[in-house]
């Protein structure tokens, strides 16, 4: 398996969802992305054995884009793949919040396989 660290748009993008649904409770669109990002570079750095340190900023354009509840559903399940790799994944908030986004979703959704992997400033995530 392999893991890379989300680009700050993808990670904003499940952060605003997040805080504007509300999942587990959690509001702060900042704080649950801080979360997210710091998760997702441990399980890279502890699969590569490498020390970059979390560096996480909401970015302005993946807050305010409308994404569709199909790409969040893609996106989620891409973030939690890039972050499992660390021990103590399974237990931590973070994939608590990506298993509420994804809960009752599956690759069956009406345009799951057009949706993006990855939400990139540059791609074309509905």
């Amino acid at each position: 398996m392999s893991a890379f660290i989300c680009n700050l748009s993808h990670v904003t993008a499940l952060a605003v969802y997040a805080a504007r649904n509300r999942i587990l409770g959690r509001d702060d669109a900042l704080g649950i992305g801080e979360m997210l990002h710091a998760e997702n570079v441990a399980s890279v750095n502890y699969r590569y054995r490498e020390t970059t340190r979390p560096d996480f900023r909401l970015c302005g354009w993946a807050a305010f884009h409308p994404f569709s509840r199909v790409q969040i559903v893609k996106a989620a399940r891409c973030l939690d793949y890039q972050s499992c790799e660390h021990p103590g994944w399974q237990k931590c908030d973070a994939c608590r919040l990506l298993a509420a986004i994804i809960a009752g979703d599956d690759d069956s959704l009406p345009g799951y396989e057009a949706a993006e992997w990855e939400i990139t400033p540059l791609g074309n995530a509905a």
